[in-house]
């Protein structure tokens, strides 16, 4: 069985999507920025293909193969300030902000049928699914909230409330893995930055590791594996900027796999 690979998307330099194994090793690019393709947001990992939403322009929903291969745009015009998605065989859904509005639109897995599902005062920073419900960190001026939510928008709740997320350090993405979820929160320079888990239901809230930081960023981005958790670090946390692994208890923390990059974002594993 090959071990899974790392993919993000790139900013620095370009818009690319990279690929590196997980011990750090063959770094290289799969997708080249041009004037038709640009990664530069949300990036998600659904039966060996790569899904794609692109914030800026060109503003789209795409679609290629693990190696980069076979570039398809499902979605042209797909929405202003879009950000993260999540794929499963209900669809693609992605989130939007423009104007203090976020929301979380889908569309059929070739694009067709797209729609509104969710519209709220705010912005979402992570969207999830585990192939029964969505789960998205919703952020309203300072309050961070996790909640959960059915493939139609309705059944809402909330898993984990704002006091716990820690209001004035941003909760910046999500991870589901077993009957846990995972949360990174980026910290500023008053609050630690941290990679958390609990249980579905919002119970047993666990610190897994925790950092101070020199700036009012640092953890931006993280996927779990079978036996460790991967994340990147961007303009702080008191780490080099890079992507870096510890192990699911938070041993061997701060192991860095790549360093010297200034804009990774958004990480996934395949």
């Amino acid at each position: 069985m090959e071990r899974p690979q790392l993919y993000w998307s790139n900013k620095s330099g370009g818009y690319n999507l990279d690929r590196l194994n997980t011990d750090g090793t063959n770094n290289r690019i799969i997708i080249n920025w041009n004037n038709d393709v640009r990664i530069d947001e949300g990036i998600c990992h659904y039966k060996n293909k790569m899904y794609f939403v692109n914030g800026d322009f060109p503003d789209r929903i795409a679609v290629a193969n693990l190696n980069g291969s076979q570039y398809k745009v499902l979605l042209s015009n797909s929405g202003t300030g879009s950000g993260q998605i999540t794929v499963c065989d209900d669809g693609i859904f992605w989130t939007e902000y423009s104007s203090g509005v976020g929301k979380i639109n889908r569309c059929d897995l070739d694009g067709s049928n797209e729609s509104e599902i969710l519209n709220v005062n705010g912005s979402f920073n992570a969207l999830e699914n585990d192939g029964a419900h969505l789960y998205y960190l919703q952020r309203t001026g300072n309050l961070n909230n996790l909640k959960r939510m059915d493939f139609d928008g309705s059944n809402i709740t909330t898993i984990v409330a704002d006091s716990v997320l820690e209001n004035d350090s941003v909760a910046r993405d999500i991870d589901l893995k077993g009957s846990h979820i995972y949360w990174c929160n980026q910290g500023n320079v008053s609050r630690d930055a941290r990679i958390m888990r609990c249980d579905k239901n919002g119970s047993n809230v666990t610190t897994i590791v925790s950092t101070s930081n020199s700036s009012d960023k640092g953890f931006f981005s993280l996927k779990v594996g079978q036996t460790e958790i991967y994340y990147l670090v961007a303009f702080g946390a008191g780490l080099d900027e890079g992507i870096y692994k510890c192990n699911l208890d938070g041993s061997n923390f701060p192991t860095k796999l790549l360093g010297g990059e200034p804009y990774p974002w958004n990480l996934e594993l395949a």
